[in-house]
């Protein structure tokens, strides 16, 4: 029988200024930000597909949002 694995959802939702926040389930507190919509949207996706919160930031330095939230362990 296979195991079912714990599910959860990110939200991509627009910030202050010219920022996309994503969100972890139903958190308050974003799990980072971007300025560019596309980013925020790969982010959530690369963590929805079970990537941890480490392996999914590896855009340039140049492309993340200088906003960028690390998440508290």
């Amino acid at each position: 029988m296979e195991e079912i694995k714990a599910t959860h959802v990110y939200r991509v939702c627009a910030g202050t200024g010219d920022t996309w926040n994503v969100f972890a389930d139903s958190c308050r507190d974003s799990v980072a930000s971007f300025h560019d919509k596309s980013e925020a949207v790969r982010h959530a996706l690369r963590l929805a597909r079970g990537h941890s919160l480490r392996e999914a930031v590896t855009y340039p330095p140049a492309r993340r949002a200088s906003a960028a939230r690390t998440p508290a362990r």
